[in-house]
């Protein structure tokens, strides 16, 4: 809200914006606010954290097949990610392939057919709280039943706080989605 943010320096409050598009803008904000603050050991440290936590689940997912993932924003109209956004990001960090990263804007409104024709494998659908949005509800949505995803009841449903908004949670967002696209490659030691 740039008008806010000129009125707050106007009256000698000092604001600043960061962008928290990608998972580099992530480290970025990181950075700029432990240098704000003066707490720059402690911003490596979470930098630090969130870098080897996202490399991790990379590592886990090493040598499983790519999974065709379409991540859900909004239902009616259709809206999804692509590439540029850091859900794109973790998408690929978790082992899937987003099946519109090669959308035009980073957060494309997309029609039904696109869907059906690109025909995901699973989609990752955030909830929030007190959220009615259940695999039966989606089943029974028009243009969304006749997805793969759908009909084998492929739909990781995740908590939309911590999925739309990039922070240290990253890693446990990205181990939480590579489980639901990949969970034989978990099964097998327990994590």
């Amino acid at each position: 809200m740039p008008a806010l943010a000129a009125r707050l320096n106007d009256l000698g409050i000092l604001t600043v914006r960061f962008p928290i598009e990608t998972v580099a803008d992530l480290y970025y904000s990181i950075e700029k606010l432990g240098d704000l603050f003066g707490q720059k050991d402690a911003a490596d440290e979470l930098e630090s954290e969130i870098s080897s936590g996202l490399e991790e689940v990379s590592i886990r997912v090493a040598g499983q097949p790519r999974v065709r993932t379409m991540y859900v924003i909004w239902s009616d109209p259709p809206m999804t990610t692509s590439s540029g956004s850091y859900i794109d990001e973790v998408i690929s960090i978790a082992g899937g392939q987003n099946v519109f990263s090669d959308a035009p804007v980073k957060w494309p409104s997309v029609g039904y057919e696109s869907i059906v024709e690109r025909n995901p494998s699973i989609l990752v659908w955030p909830r929030s709280d007190g959220s009615e949005v259940t695999m039966k509800y989606v089943q029974g949505l028009p243009g969304w039943r006749d997805l793969d995803a759908v009909r084998n009841g492929r739909i990781i449903f995740v908590d939309a706080e911590r999925f739309n908004r990039p922070g240290p949670q990253l890693p446990n967002v990205a181990l939480e989605l590579a489980r639901g696209l990949h969970p034989d490659a978990f099964r097998k030691t327990g994590l």
